[in-house]
């Protein structure tokens, strides 16, 4: 987990271009793979529609009682160049309790296909709302991540993130 998240927003400004895909703001870098955050929860059931794979999240500040917003990298690889008149891929990040009670929800797009490059890993920045209860619940929530399709609403099951202890 980045300890700083100042020093984390620091990177992305010296490192990467601002640009503009289709409307949307982003940012574009060719970065090595050791210089990314390290992965703190992994997706072993990963797979979504042959299109590409889920790798895992990226905490980039710890919980505390005075958090409001947690900021998340989603880790993925595009495997497979997709059919251009396929829906937008996007990504529901979920905290969710052990009865399955959403506690907090955060629905963000992927990467328009344009953009997408055979092997790429590419990471999709976040801010996951937190409340006070779930800030004092955090460490009995699981994270789940789901990748759909908009509109039409195609979607994985649920992925289950699990601690990521290789690290």
């Amino acid at each position: 987990m980045i300890q700083n998240l100042d020093n984390w927003l620091g990177y992305i400004a010296n490192n990467f271009s601002p640009g503009r895909i289709f409307g949307t703001d982003c940012w574009i870098t060719r970065i090595s793979r050791d210089s990314l955050p390290r992965i703190d929860y992994a997706a072993p059931d990963n797979s979504f529609q042959g299109l590409l794979t889920i790798q895992g999240i990226s905490l980039l500040e710890e919980v505390s009682s005075s958090t409001t917003y947690l900021p998340v990298i989603i880790h993925w690889q595009i495997l497979h160049e997709p059919d251009r008149s396929t829906q937008a891929v996007q990504f529901s990040l979920r905290l969710v309790d052990q009865e399955g009670t959403k506690r907090s929800q955060f629905d963000v797009n992927s990467l328009d296909y344009s953009a997408w490059r055979v092997r790429d890993t590419v990471v999709t920045y976040l801010e996951l709302p937190i409340d006070e209860e779930t800030v004092s619940d955090f460490d009995d929530l699981r994270f789940e991540l789901v990748a759909y399709t908009y509109p039409d609403m195609s979607s994985s099951s649920p992925m289950t993130l699990v601690p990521n202890h290789r690290n």
